[in-house]
């Protein structure tokens, strides 16, 4: 992702072991979201990243859906990072943050050949913060 050194440092120092997937927020921001995944327990890795609405709020979602070698169970992974207001924005968050989740939701309603479903998220707080970030 945009944060400099991160890709970098964590391929070198976990690469032999993990599979790294990325996804950079929209916008001109230098964060996103990472995935490491266990090459020797997952195998059929596939992962798809998407934009999340609405496109003023610079947030990303990514899927991985995964076969456990040891088991064999399909698995769904999500991961997100909903918007949350600051003093130096006007994001609606009544508004925002409801339709990112419908969205990562409906795309993991969707996937019904899983066996396991997992949502990780910063879902942030419900409270404008005050001070400018």
């Amino acid at each position: 992702v945009g944060t400099h050194g991160f890709a970098e440092l964590y391929q070198k120092k976990l690469g032999e072991v993990y599979e790294l997937h990325m996804k950079q927020r929209t916008g001109d921001k230098n964060e996103g979201l990472a995935m490491l995944i266990r090459r020797s327990a997952f195998r059929d890795i596939e992962v798809l990243c998407e934009e999340l609405e609405p496109d003023f709020c610079d947030r990303v979602a990514m899927y991985a859906k995964l076969t456990h070698v040891d088991s064999g169970c399909r698995i769904l992974v999500a991961n997100t990072h909903l918007t949350v207001a600051h003093a130096d924005n006007s994001h609606d968050i009544p508004f925002c943050r409801p339709r990112q989740m419908e969205q990562v939701l409906h795309r993991l309603l969707a996937a019904q050949c899983c066996d396991a479903v997992f949502l990780c998220a910063d879902m942030n707080s419900d409270h404008l913060e005050k001070e400018p970030s």
